[in-house]
């Protein structure tokens, strides 16, 4: 422990009852285990690296909700010293210092025929489990020597390199050399003061309150949107959905930035600034309310992608977006493939109600693996027994998840996308592949190469099976921004050398070329969305805006690029 000097010894003047161990963690306070103290007559304190001090009286001030006869629950006490001393208290490690294996020292007090002190080498079975939600188990390193038993209790259980404390022993099993130690995390949960004087990943103590106060009146939505907005930008790990759903204020949110998704081996100067990308955010959030609001649509982002807990399940996320800024995580959830449509339709009206602001245009936007690209997400309605289709009074797009996820910059899909934004005839723009057209991928990539305005592609019939469909795997590959196709398949005649004159497809080509090309190719998603709602006048299969996909891809949807990193990062804070 170098040159510390706040291992302490505990004991009853009056000799009443036994002796524990403690540890100084203020100039007057010093913790121990509650039933190191329960019927002690007049609680003493022994410093043993300080033996100049002698016996300081001490009250107890705390002691957690640990029984007698109860189950060893909040085994916490604080004792109160009658004086404070001139000794440098305990200094705390970060929360998540136990991630990885470490050498782990305690000094305690056993009973011993010299009275001295006995420091044990302990190592912890696992930081991730928590015995009965309140223990780490810990085991004695060495075959012989001193193990953590009786007289242990109370006493700070440090890392062996820097001698900060990461939790306190409170019971011992000598047959077996194992110990109990309470983490950190559970000494704050029963003397909640103990905040004050930690450490968040690599924020001080200091610093750490600080931002607890920062963070105190910031709405947990809010927080949880920062989080993800920032981890994306720092191209880090991906935020658990679970943790951040579990994180009950904004100042939890924090705290597994810090010390739940940046695990050991990742530089401290990173963390620090995440976090302050993350208090930035919140102030921009903040300052964004008090401003006037911006004519632009909101978007209400509905992904689904694998869950990873088999193919009859999906990962359901719904995220509301003004621009580039997030404005709430709506829901992060595994749903039953058989329940999409129905838990879908139950969030998008709390989506659009609750998370966009009063009078506000609204976009709705799916973002599927590629082999669902053509589901009739548009005919989806607005509420579970609803007759109103989304796709009629919002514009309804898609969205590549593949492409989504990526996180390498594609310069040639931004400028198709500028190229589009400026664009000039129909026939320059968009690329129309038709009923009987056989398609290869390669030559059609070629093609794309050479006609560099090209920036949208439209189909008369629907690129079946999407996932691995020559024309989208072009497109895809090739940076186009926008593609349009009809979900409805062409008759069995069309297809071939001679499209008839009255093929559906061709039809559908004649008529939308026109429409499109009309007006600002910005306004392509509501220019859609009215041909949608004209269908649903209509009893005509054929309208242009029944079963149509129009795949839009804004390059500010798009993840930012991952900043680049210097090699040799130094290790985290312990």
């Amino acid at each position: 422990m170098n040159d510390d000097q706040w291992p302490a010894q505990v004991f009853d003047a009056d000799g009443l009852s036994g002796s524990g161990s403690g540890f100084l963690i203020g100039p007057d306070r010093v913790m121990t285990a509650a039933h190191v103290v329960d019927g002690m007559a007049r609680p003493t304190v022994r410093l043993p690296a300080r033996p100049g001090l002698g016996e300081v009286p001490a009250t107890v001030e705390f002691a957690g909700p640990w029984q007698r006869d109860g189950d060893g629950h909040g085994d916490v006490a604080v004792l109160r010293l009658a004086a404070a001393v001139d000794v440098t208290p305990a200094r705390f490690a970060a929360r998540n210092a136990l991630d990885l294996p470490r050498d782990l020292i305690v000094m305690g007090f056993p009973a011993t025929p010299d009275g001295l002190a006995r420091i044990a080498t302990v190592r912890a079975t696992t930081a991730r489990f928590l015995v009965e939600g309140e223990w780490i188990q810990v085991h004695s390193r060495a075959a012989h020597g001193p193990s953590v038993a009786k007289g242990y209790s109370g006493a700070a259980v440090a890392l062996a390199s820097s001698g900060e404390v990461v939790g306190m022993i409170t019971a011992a099993v000598g047959a077996d050399r194992l110990g109990h130690m309470l983490p950190v995390t559970r000494l704050a949960h029963h003397w909640q003061p103990l905040a004050d004087l930690l450490p968040l990943g690599p924020l001080t103590a200091a610093a750490h309150a600080e931002l607890r106060r920062d963070l105190a009146a910031v709405p947990v939505d809010r927080a949880r949107t920062a989080a993800v907005r920032v981890v994306d930008e720092d191209g880090g790990p991906d935020p658990d959905a679970g943790a951040l759903a579990a994180a009950g204020t904004a100042y939890e949110v924090a705290a597994y930035l810090a010390e739940g998704l940046y695990l050991d081996g990742v530089s401290v100067a990173r963390i620090a600034a995440v976090l302050a990308s993350f208090r930035q955010a919140l102030r921009a959030d903040a300052a964004d309310d008090a401003a006037p609001p911006v004519e632009e649509p909101v978007t209400v982002s509905v992904q689904v992608a694998r869950s990873g807990s088999g193919q009859r399940n999906v990962l359901l996320g719904v995220r509301v977006r003004h621009g580039g800024r997030a404005l709430a995580e709506v829901c992060h959830e595994v749903v039953a493939r058989s329940r999409l449509r129905a838990r879908v339709q139950e969030v998008l009206p709390e989506a659009i109600g609750g998370h966009v602001p009063r009078g506000a245009q609204v976009a709705v936007e799916f973002i599927l693996p590629r082999g669902s690209l053509s589901m009739p997400v548009d005919t989806w309605t607005l509420g579970v027994g609803s007759v109103v289709q989304v796709g009629w009074r919002h514009p309804v797009t898609v969205r590549d998840l593949a492409r989504a996820q990526q996180r390498v910059p594609d310069w040639e899909h931004d400028r198709r996308w500028t190229v589009l934004r400026t664009a000039g005839t129909t026939d320059e723009i968009v690329h129309w592949i038709g009923c009987g057209d056989t398609v290869d991928a390669s030559r059609l990539a070629a093609m794309f190469a050479l006609h560099a305005s090209r920036a949208m592609l439209a189909l008369d019939t629907p690129p079946e099976p999407a996932a691995t469909h020559p024309a989208l795997r072009a497109a895809f590959d090739s940076g186009i921004p926008a593609i349009l196709w009809r979900r409805s398949p062409c008759p069995p005649e069309c297809p071939g050398s001679s499209v008839p004159a009255d093929c559906p497809g061709r039809r559908f080509r004649a008529r939308m070329a026109g429409r499109i090309g009309a007006g600002d190719w910005m306004d392509l998603p509501e220019t859609v969305r009215r041909l949608r709602s004209e269908a649903g006048v209509t009893d005509d299969d054929d309208h242009d805006g029944h079963a149509v996909t129009l795949l839009w891809d804004p390059p500010g949807q798009r993840p930012a690029a991952p900043p680049l990193r210097m090699a040799g990062t130094g290790r985290g804070a312990a």
